[in-house]
């Protein structure tokens, strides 16, 4: 007999609960020094690097919180992938292509002389390419022959109890077989995304090269009743899938695969 799926309160959680004024005031006082906060300014948990299998959290403090899972509401959940002008760009380096969709991607930054006459062919428009026929986008055309030379990947806005804002978590290449199926079972479990309480934790991984990567393993912890549920999705995920595409692409180290 399978386990029935623990039921939890919002009042558990800081950012929606009755202290939700909290929130609305830590965006007013921005607001009024001239100031707007999107998923850009959100904490950023990278993937370790190496094969670990701790999270670390950066903190205000400067230092970091270690932690095994990280466990919240799973408040919005977005596709996307960008094309990276070389292999290994460096830290300013603007992204050539951007999809959110993973079928077109629009051009976000200048497209390297020896892509021209290769992107040329899969233009719609000015500013639109078709990301699905780019050969880029298939496997082999990665670095040393592996995976792909486009990173896709998935962004998971993740709102612990103790939190205002959500944290952000990317899944890269390496996870997004997990991620992806784990997103998929969620209404056949009965659960939309943004009534999911999930867990992220870590599992250690080798990519055909041998190298050990950190993969994503995540696992539904609990749920939203309806109405709370509800209440999430008018809170941050409307708002959220209003402002992501307007974040930078984000480019993380140690994910392999």
């Amino acid at each position: 007999m399978s386990k029935e799926l623990a039921v939890v309160s919002r009042s558990e959680y800081t950012g929606l609960g009755s202290s939700q004024g909290e929130m609305r005031a830590a965006l007013d006082s921005l607001s009024e020094a001239g100031e707007s906060i999107g998923p850009s300014d959100l904490i950023r948990v990278p993937t370790p690097t190496g094969g670990g299998v701790t999270w670390e959290v950066p903190t205000l403090t400067g230092e970091s919180e270690s932690c095994k899972e990280l466990t919240g509401v799973l408040v919005y959940y977005q596709k996307c992938g960008v094309l990276w002008p070389s292999e290994e760009p460096t830290e300013n380096a603007s992204p050539v292509l951007r999809t959110w969709d993973l079928i077109t991607a629009e051009q976000i930054g200048a497209i390297p002389d020896d892509m021209k006459p290769i992107l040329e062919k899969h233009r719609i428009d000015e500013r639109h390419f078709r990301w699905d026929t780019l050969p880029y986008n298939q496997f082999g055309s990665g670095k040393a022959g592996r995976g792909k030379r486009v990173k896709e990947q998935r962004m998971m806005f993740i709102l612990r109890p103790g939190d205002v804002f959500p944290i952000l978590v990317t899944a890269q290449p390496g996870s997004l077989a997990n991620v992806t199926s784990f997103i998929k079972r969620l209404p056949m479990s009965g659960v939309q995304y943004w009534g999911a309480i999930v867990s992220l934790g870590l599992e250690k991984s080798q990519n055909s090269s041998g190298q050990a990567f950190s993969k994503i393993a995540p696992r539904l912890a609990g749920k939203l009743s309806a109405e709370d549920a509800a209440i999430v999705k008018s809170t941050w995920t409307e708002p959220l899938s209003r402002m992501v595409r307007q974040a930078p692409s984000i480019r993380e180290p140690g994910e392999e695969g």
